[in-house]
């Protein structure tokens, strides 16, 4: 990934660490299966 697109995500969506964290919540939650069924 480009440092350039690293930094818009950033700015956009904050640091690596926290989205990480909040990626681990949503898994355990449950809300990724959740997302996909609603796709099918």
């Amino acid at each position: 990934m480009g440092a350039a697109l690293r930094r818009d995500l950033r700015e956009r969506y904050g640091k690596w660490k926290s989205l990480r964290k909040r990626f681990s919540r949503w898994a355990k939650a449950g809300v990724w299966g959740r997302a996909f069924e609603a796709l099918i």
